[in-house]
């Protein structure tokens, strides 16, 4: 909705959408209790229609989401044609964005970078397509190529992020790259086998325990609670 209260047209959804069907298909592939389904599935089928106006992270919860739902209901044929379609929708991304030197979705790496490799790794492994899991292996070794300095993880930062041929900005550093990062890398293992995911695993948890640039914890022992990022002058104290 514009500022005038008149409705955008064609305007692509946002991110809260494709997180509400990862959210929506996570019940459903583990309900608390068996009466939940019925409800979430119903809403989650309201929403299908919808999937395609994302841009490319939305895609990737949703792809997420859907993986969920194919949990539950594997036969969804319906569910089956959106994940593929999605799912090939991350692949132009990346085929339209790609260069030997650049092995990414887009010209620069933002936020929340890791789910896009994490969906098609995920969409490979449920859909057992192979040109799902190559771009997700080659889009996430570029991604910890350019997070990991063979010490710790040093996340895109959100002042500059990281364009194509310019510097990647370091602060500020936010929480979700390194959960974003952990999933990512359980995706990679599932999809590979090759340990050195797991490994890597445990290096991104650690971001939150003082394993980062500043030597810092973000994680906070007495109260439990997270600090909102890393910036160059020490943690940011809200707790978000």
């Amino acid at each position: 909705m514009n500022f005038d209260r008149t409705w955008f047209k064609n305007e692509p959804l946002n991110d809260a959408f494709g997180r509400v069907l990862w959210a929506l298909g996570t019940v459903m592939a583990k309900p608390p209790t068996p009466a939940y389904i019925s409800i979430v599935k119903s809403c989650f089928d309201k929403s299908v229609e919808h999937i395609q106006k994302q841009l490319p992270r939305g895609m990737a919860y949703s792809i997420l989401g859907m993986c969920d739902y194919l949990q539950q209901f594997p036969g969804a044929s319906d569910i089956k044609r959106q994940l593929e379609l999605t799912a090939d929708g991350l692949v132009t991304q990346y085929q339209e964005n790609s260069f030997p030197d650049w092995q990414w979705f887009e010209d620069m790496m933002t936020y929340d970078n890791a789910v896009l490799p994490h969906a098609l790794f995920v969409a490979g492994l449920t859909s057992d397509n192979k040109k799902y899991l190559e771009i997700a292996e080659k889009t996430c070794e570029f991604l910890l190529a350019n997070t990991f300095n063979g010490e710790c993880f040093s996340f895109v930062g959100c002042n500059g992020w990281y364009e194509r041929g310019r510097t990647k900005a370091t602060f500020d550093q936010q929480p979700i790259e390194a959960a974003s990062t952990v999933m990512m890398l359980r995706a990679a293992y599932d999809a590979t086998q090759d340990e050195k995911f797991l490994t890597l695993q445990r290096k991104t948890f650690d971001w939150f325990l003082g394993q980062n640039d500043l030597r810092i914890p973000l994680y906070d022992f007495r109260t439990k609670g997270c600090n909102d990022g890393l910036t160059r002058d020490g943690v940011n104290t809200n707790h978000g």
